[in-house]
C-alpha cells in the first residue's frame, strides 16, 4: 500500500517554481524596455571577457542582445530578459527590487543600535566588486606573528579574503530575485554574518551542506552563473563552500558555519574572527585607542560620522584617526594605531578620502611629500 502525504505549503511553493520551467532570472521582465539595457555596460563586459562580439561595433544594438540572449519577445513585443537587466543597467533595483546588497557594521555590540550602513546598488556584478573592494579595503587586516628561533614570520588576517568573496558571490548567485529580500553582510565585532534568501536547494541534505558537499539537481539562476563565470567571478560546479572551508583552514581560522532550517527559507554563512586577531584588536583597545573617550562617546562619534565618511572609509577607522590627528600625527604613528602595515594602500585608502571629504588636512601644505608631514583634523 501507499501512503499520501500531503505538501507543505514550502514544498508547494517549490512544486510552482519547478512547474514554470523558465527560471526566473532567464523570463521576460516586463516592466522594462529594450532601451532600459545600456549600451555601455554592455560593451564594458564584452570588453573584460574578451568576447568576440566586443569587435563588432557596428553590430545592430537588438541584434547584439539577441546574440547574448538578454532580450526575448516578438518584434511587436521586444522586452529586456531579467539577467538582462540585472547585469545591464545601471539601476536594476528599479524594475527588480531589493536586488542589493547591505553591508552593516556593528559599532559596539551586536545587539546594540550603534551601526553603519552601506548600501551598494547598480548592476549584481559590479555590486560584487564594489562590496569586495570594500571588505577587502577597510575590514580585512593582515597580522605578523613572529616566530622565536626562526627568520621567517607568520602571516595571517582577521578573516581570509578567498572566504569572504565566494560567500558574497555565493550569495548573490544563489539568491531569489523573486523574494523581495537584499543580501546582508553582517560585520560583528568577532563574525561576520552573509544573509541571503532563500536557502539552497531541497534535495541537498544539512549534513552534506556542513561537510562542505553540495550538489544541487538544478541552479537557481543558471544564467546568472553564466555571466558570473565569464567575469571569473565564480566557477560554479559546487565549489564555493569547499573553497570557503579550505580558505579558513589555511589561514588557522576557526570552521566556517553554514545554516539554514528545515523550509529553506535562508541561508547564513558565519566567518568567525581569526582567534589571534581578536587577541590584537582588545589589546588595541585597551591601549587606548579612543583617545580619552568612553566608548559610549567614542561610539556616537562614529554614528555621527556614518553619512559624511567617504564611500570605502569605514566610520569606526576615520573616528580614530580624526581622533589622533586632532593635534597632528604622521603617518607611521596613524598606520601603528590601525594596525596597517603597507604605506601606499593606507594613505589610497584611508588618508586621500579623508582630505577629499576636508575632514583633514596636511600640517604643511605646500610640501605633501615632506617626511616632516603630519595630518590634522
Amino acid at each position: 500500500f501507499s501512503n499520501t502525504v500531503k505538501a507543505q505549503f514550502e514544498d508547494e511553493k517549490e512544486l510552482l517554481s519547478l512547474a514554470g520551467t523558465i527560471p526566473y532570472d532567464d523570463r521576460i521582465c516586463h516592466l522594462a524596455d529594450i532601451a532600459d539595457l545600456k549600451l555601455p555596460l554592455i560593451q564594458s563586459f564584452l570588453k573584460e571577457v574578451e568576447s568576440d562580439l566586443y569587435g563588432f561595433a557596428n553590430m545592430d544594438f537588438e541584434q547584439l542582445c539577441w546574440q547574448m540572449r538578454i532580450v526575448d519577445g516578438t518584434t511587436e513585443y521586444l522586452k529586456p530578459r531579467n539577467v538582462g537587466i540585472l547585469f545591464f543597467n545601471d539601476l536594476p533595483q528599479k524594475f527588480i527590487p531589493l536586488s542589493q546588497i547591505e553591508i552593516v557594521q556593528f559599532i559596539s555590540t551586536p545587539g546594540g543600535d550603534k551601526l553603519s550602513e552601506k548600501i551598494f546598488q547598480g548592476p549584481i556584478h559590479q555590486q560584487i566588486k564594489d562590496a569586495l573592494t570594500y571588505v577587502k579595503n577597510v575590514i580585512l587586516k593582515e597580522y605578523i606573528r613572529k616566530v622565536p628561533d626562526k627568520v621567517k614570520s607568520i602571516r595571517f588576517y582577521n578573516y581570509p579574503y578567498i572566504a569572504l568573496k565566494e560567500s558574497i558571490v555565493n550569495a548573490i548567485y544563489h539568491r531569489s530575485y523573486e523574494i523581495r529580500e537584499l543580501v546582508e553582510i553582517r560585520i560583528h565585532p568577532n563574525k561576520i554574518e552573509i544573509l541571503s534568501f532563500p536557502g539552497p536547494d531541497r534535495s541537498i541534505k544539512q549534513s552534506d551542506i556542513d561537510k562542505g558537499i553540495l550538489v544541487a539537481r538544478r541552479y537557481r539562476n543558471r544564467r546568472i552563473g553564466e555571466f558570473l563565470k565569464e567575469l571569473k567571478l565564480t566557477e560554479g560546479r559546487c565549489t564555493g563552500i569547499p573553497k570557503i572551508k579550505i580558505a579558513m583552514k589555511n589561514n588557522g581560522s576557526p570552521e566556517p558555519v553554514f545554516e539554514t532550517d528545515n523550509e529553506r527559507s535562508y541561508f547564513l554563512t558565519t566567518l568567525m574572527i581569526h582567534p589571534e586577531a581578536t587577541v590584537s584588536e582588545q589589546e588595541g583597545e585597551q591601549g587606548g585607542i579612543s583617545h580619552g573617550l568612553s566608548h559610549t562617546e567614542f561610539s556616537e562619534f562614529v554614528s555621527s560620522l556614518s553619512q559624511v565618511c567617504p564611500k570605502f572609509v569605514p566610520s569606526e577607522d576615520a573616528a580614530i584617526i580624526l581622533i589622533s590627528a586632532r593635534d597632528g600625527i604622521d603617518m607611521k604613528s596613524l598606520m601603528s594605531i590601525l594596525n596597517q602595515t603597507n604605506k601606499t594602500r593606507f594613505r589610497n585608502i584611508f588618508i586621500k578620502p579623508l582630505i577629499e571629504a576636508d575632514l583633514l588636512e596636511l600640517t604643511a601644505p605646500d610640501k605633501p611629500t615632506s617626511s616632516k608631514q603630519k595630518y590634522r583634523a
